[in-house]
C-alpha cells in the first residue's frame, strides 16, 4: 500500500506542508506483516528504515494519514518491495529539500520546474521511495513531466488520486 502522513505536532512536517503547499509532509509504503506486525518502509530524516505502523501511525495521536491499496498483482508488489528494500539504511536526501524549496518560490510566479531533475539526488526522500516503488511494478509513466527526484509528497498523493482504477483508499486518520 501507500500511504501519505503529516505529523500535527512537527514543526519540520509543518514547513514542508506550507512550503510545498501540501495536505501531507510524508509518504510511506506499507510491506507485508513480520511476526504477524504491519510494518511500512519509509524515508526520514534516520534515512530508509522499517517500522511497526500500529505503533508509529495508528496509535500515535499526532499523526494524520491516508493509505490506499495498490491495485496490482502480488508478484509486482514483491517485485517493487525487493527494489525498494535495496535502499534500506540509506541515507535521507536533506539536500534535496533545496531544490523543492526552490520550486515551490518559482510556482509562486506561475513557473512549475517539476520536469526537471532535483539538482541534488544524494540520498533518498520519502516521495522518492515511494515513486521508485510505484515505477518499479511497471508504472513509469504516471510521473510522466517529472524529473529525477522531483516529485514531493503532494505530487505522489496527486497522481494516486488521479488513477482510482489502480488507488483505492482503504484506511484513513484525518
Amino acid at each position: 500500500y501507500v500511504g501519505f502522513t503529516l505529523t500535527t505536532n512537527a514543526l519540520h512536517a509543518k514547513a514542508i506542508a506550507v512550503v510545498t503547499k501540501s495536505k501531507w509532509a510524508h509518504t510511506f509504503l506499507t510491506v507485508p506483516p513480520m511476526l504477524g506486525r504491519e510494518m511500512v518502509m519509509e524515508s526520514d530524516q534516520g534515512g530508509v528504515r522499517m517500522a511497526p505502523f500500529d505503533i508509529d501511525y495508528r496509535a500515535n495521536p499526532n499523526q494524520a494519514y491516508e493509505v490506499y491499496r495498490f491495485k496490482i498483482s502480488q508478484e509486482k508488489i514483491d517485485q517493487s518491495i525487493l527494489m525498494t528494500m535495496d535502499l534500506l539504511e540509506s541515507p535521507y536526501g536533506y539536500v534535496e529539500y533545496f531544490w523543492f524549496t526552490w520550486r515551490a518560490f518559482l510556482k509562486l510566479f506561475g513557473k512549475d520546474i517539476k520536469a526537471q531533475d532535483n539538482w541534488f539526488p544524494v540520498g533518498t526522500v520519502c516521495s522518492g521511495l515511494v515513486r521508485l516503488f510505484i515505477e518499479s511494478a511497471g508504472y513509469r509513466n504516471i510521473f510522466v513531466g517529472y524529473g529525477k527526484d522531483s516529485a514531493n509528497a503532494q505530487d505522489v498523493y496527486e497522481i494516486v488520486l488521479a488513477h482510482p482504477e489502480l488507488f483505492e483508499l482503504i484506511e484513513s486518520k484525518v
